[in-house]
């Protein structure tokens, strides 16, 4: 294995070389290829979704597969992380709205039936309890246990994170990545996802040898500043350096057509940066994202395929 690794990179260095010596565009990626086995080749397009619009994904579909969803993950917002104040523990707490999708059996098979799985967003309850509060691997560990008996309850394909609007009463800086590393031990098969906002020291530390770009299945940018190619380009590089260490394959960014720039237009060109980057699709977040006359033309840029939408279906209110 170890020798065809460096197969991969002498071949792709010498593709580079090539290309510094005949091409000055300052656009050229020298980032590695996704080697076999080293990075994940699974690209997601992600739909991050209220409970009163999260069928919208079920609108879009394939002209070359009428029965499948142009997006293949579905994140719900959102659960959250509460405080018992009886066992002193963080708790799971879960909205009426989204309780009610959740036992909704039939109408969560159909979404999967689309080929999209379905993960649900967990963040804070402005309260002591939260994904960078927890003081001890126990404290981690235990919440780690909550979440796989949710998962496993509700047959969900995953979790994404969300650290926000928790009250900490101290914030541990090795708290994410400790509750991260054991949802990854004991639901390996899962996605773990995590929604990049301004607490960058989440992404960094490890535990057990890990880091937070060894156990997420991909992060995404949350911001929604991403407006075009160039500043996709330099989202995505910032997190691929030190200390953070992300690999392009497990990194995207967010697009909200009410806040971020360049409208369908600047969106077409974040999907075709991310996907000459080898990076994840992009995540279309807010109700606005998802107009066909602004979702189709960035999926298709993405996908390399034509989608159709069906009549009356999108919510957008």
């Amino acid at each position: 294995m170890k020798t065809l690794i460096r197969i991969y990179w002498l071949v792709f260095i010498f593709i580079i070389s090539i290309s510094c010596d005949n091409n000055d565009d300052e656009s050229i990626i020298t980032t590695p290829p996704n080697l076999p086995g080293i990075f994940s080749t699974t690209s997601y397009v992600t739909g991050y979704l209220d409970t009163d619009n999260y069928n919208n994904l079920t609108c879009f579909y394939l002209q070359s597969d009428t029965t499948k969803s142009p997006f293949n993950h579905l994140i719900l917002f959102a659960a959250n992380i509460a405080y018992d104040a009886t066992t002193e523990k963080a708790t799971i707490y879960v909205k009426p709205e989204l309780q009610e999708i959740l036992d909704n059996t039939d109408d969560l098979n159909y979404i999967k039936s689309k080929g999209i799985k379905i993960s649900v967003a967990f963040l804070g309850h402005h309260e002591n309890a939260g994904w960078s509060c927890f003081s001890s691997p126990e404290e981690a560990e235990d919440f780690a246990d909550q979440l796989q008996e949710f998962v496993t309850k509700y047959n969900l394909d995953g979790i994404s994170i969300d650290d926000e609007y928790s009250g900490c009463s101290r914030i541990y800086d090795d708290s994410v990545v400790q509750v991260s590393y054991f949802i990854k031990q004991k639901m390996p098969d899962k996605l773990l996802t995590f929604a990049m906002t301004l607490n960058d020291y989440d992404l960094k530390g490890s535990y057990e040898g890990q880091t937070m770009a060894d156990i997420l299945d991909y992060a995404f940018d949350a911001t929604y500043v991403e407006g075009d190619a160039n500043s996709t380009r330099e989202n995505i590089q910032y997190y691929m350096e030190p200390p953070y260490n992300f690999p392009a394959s497990k990194l995207s960014v967010g697009l909200d057509a009410s806040l971020s720039p360049g409208g369908s237009a600047g969106g077409v060109e974040v999907a075709k940066e991310l996907k000459r980057l080898g990076a994840q699709g992009p995540v279309f977040f807010g109700k606005a994202s998802y107009a066909p006359d602004y979702t189709e033309p960035i999926l298709e840029a993405y996908i390399d395929e034509d989608v159709g939408v069906k009549p009356n279906c999108i919510i957008l209110n």
